[in-house]
């Protein structure tokens, strides 16, 4: 109601140039929301650690640059991860300095780690553990009914939670049993069909612990002041259950639970072009990793014998 004011903490000083490079990504090179929110928040990142150093930006030269990847690979950040962050760290250092707050353009020394085609198999729970953690959310307060609704959407259909998060109470269209979801990649809007379970659960969900009121969002924070739930929310959600449950997977966060959901397509009999339409990939070979995990099919093919000598075809 206006009331009561919180107290928000004072922002960094470096915010203001977060906010100047963010708007000239938008504005001049076109950069998308998604990977305009992953650039600042490893620039972030960035600013932030060279403030706990003591370093001033005008001051960094490559060797401190290299001492924060150093900090991220200390803290066990994957090459991936890593080679992210350096992906990030070129553009900001080249804006930097053409604004003048660097005195070095060490943008094209940053060396990024090699990263192998397809060197990297998708990691997620098995597909029982998926459904025993769907389990988990049978009740009927207002966290296991919202919960059981966002974790069917990101196993079964395969959701990333910034898809989940952007669902609008408009996009579950009722009549033609329809669930309408933006691609948080290619900003394509693709149709799924409204499964009786994926029903079930959202009608329970808006009769009893649904957004009434407070904005056309699907998916609200438990408490007041109720606002759309954040990105963070549904990784502390899925992270805490699968913690809580003790179940085995490598990542720990909603993504896990899409990789759980290829497998379990691929490995149901369903061909690579159809998994990767049901995931919204743009191209066949974002696909593709997932036939090294198609378990049922190398069985089949290492089985394949034929001849008196055992030569495999």
């Amino acid at each position: 109601m206006g009331r009561l004011k919180e107290d928000l903490p004072p922002k960094p000083a470096y915010t203001a140039k977060i906010d100047a490079w963010a708007l000239f990504l938008r504005a001049e090179e076109n950069v998308a929301e998604r990977t305009l929110f992953n650039y600042s928040w490893w620039a972030r990142c960035f600013l932030h650690w060279l403030k706990e150093q003591g370093l001033p930006l005008h001051q960094v030269t490559l060797t401190q640059v290299d001492g924060f990847m150093k900090h991220l690979s200390l803290r066990g950040l994957n090459r991936v991860s890593l080679a992210t962050a350096v992906k990030a760290l070129r553009p900001f250092s080249r804006y930097a300095y053409q604004q003048g707050w660097c005195h070095q353009a060490w943008a094209s020394a940053i060396v990024s780690p090699r990263l192998f085609r397809q060197g990297s198999l998708p990691t997620g729970p098995a597909w029982p553990d998926v459904q025993r953690l769907i389990t988990a959310t049978e009740g009927s307060t207002c966290r296991h009914l919202r919960n059981r609704a966002i974790l069917l959407l990101l196993a079964v259909y395969g959701l990333r939670r910034g898809e989940v998060r952007a669902l609008r109470l408009e996009d579950v269209d009722w009549t033609r049993r329809i669930l309408r979801v933006r691609r948080s990649k290619t900003a394509r809007v693709q149709e799924f069909p409204l499964t009786q379970a994926m029903g079930e659960a959202l009608r329970r969900y808006l009769k009893r612990a649904g957004p009434q009121g407070y904005g056309c969002e699907l998916f609200l924070t438990l408490r007041a002041p109720f606002r759309p739930l954040s990105e963070g929310g549904i990784y502390d959600l899925t992270r805490s259950l699968l913690d809580r449950l003790d179940i085995a997977s490598l990542k720990r966060g909603p993504h896990a639970l899409r990789h759980s959901c290829a497998s379990f397509l691929l490995n149901s009999g369903l061909p690579l072009k159809q998994v990767g339409d049901h995931l919204g990939h743009r191209s066949p070979s974002a696909t593709q990793i997932y036939a090294k995990v198609d378990l049922t099919g190398l069985r089949a093919v290492a089985a394949f014998v034929f001849g008196s000598r055992g030569e495999t075809h």
